[in-house]
């Protein structure tokens, strides 16, 4: 790599809070700024030695600019694998490869802070409190927040929400379902082995191919969209 890794994860979630409408200060002008962002890079593997596989965990903080309190905090993980190209690896083919990981997990991180800010300062998005923030959706009326939690129920922090693996799909990813008839079938997206139907999945957004293989039965091989932030349920009876 001919660039310092911490700048291109810095860019990557950088250019993330801007997509997402986060107006991003740097310079004189982060004087001015309602909140600080920090994080470390916990972890990144990148090996293509006999299959791609890439590991990114980075830990983030977001902090109030004026008290210093601590608003936000999580680790974002991201694991993957894939068979490497016919031809080998090129640099451009593997710095798209990082990058592509980078932008899940820099999806995920302000996903996750968004949420969690809409939540505790639903000012900040003209939101009525308890509301969601969705682009081309102004709020008018919608329920009042919950007044009161039991002592018994804490709060849920939300980045537990945004990483467990049976939360709805985020807003830069969809969740793929494959169920199969019988089940315990094998399951490949884009020819990468995933596990065992039934399967969920969390994948990147587009038209994926999909092949479910058993011992005694027929192979199928299906195409299926994916949409951003929705799930996709794909049900499949296999024949022998």
């Amino acid at each position: 790599m001919d660039q310092d890794i911490a700048v291109i994860a810095s860019a990557a979630i950088k250019k993330r809070f801007d997509a997402e409408g986060f107006q991003v200060l740097e310079g004189v002008d982060a004087n001015n700024a309602k909140f600080e962002v920090s994080g470390v890079i916990k972890e990144l593997v990148l090996n293509v030695k006999n299959r791609d596989e890439i590991n990114i965990s980075i830990e983030t903080t977001l902090k109030d600019a004026v008290t210093g309190k601590v608003v936000w905090s999580g680790l974002v993980t991201e694991k993957n694998d894939r068979f490497a190209g016919v031809s080998g690896n090129s640099k451009a083919d593997v710095d798209a490869y990082l990058n592509k990981g980078l932008h899940v997990v820099s999806g995920k991180t302000v996903e996750a802070i968004g949420a969690s800010l809409a939540a505790a300062r639903p000012e900040l998005f003209n939101l009525t409190p308890g509301t969601k923030a969705i682009k081309g959706v102004d709020v008018y009326v919608a329920p009042p927040a919950a007044s009161h939690i039991p002592a018994a129920m804490p709060a849920i922090p939300v980045a537990t929400a945004v990483q467990a693996g049976t939360a709805p799909a985020n807003a830069t990813t969809g969740l793929l379902s494959v169920n199969t008839n019988p089940p315990r079938a094998k399951v490949y997206l884009d020819g990468v082995y995933f596990g065992l139907s039934p399967l969920s999945s969390e994948i990147e957004p587009g038209v994926h191919g999909v092949v479910v293989k058993l011992k005694g039965y027929k192979t199928v091989t299906e195409k299926v969209s994916v949409r951003k932030g929705d799930k996709t349920e794909l049900e499949l009876s296999l024949e022998r």
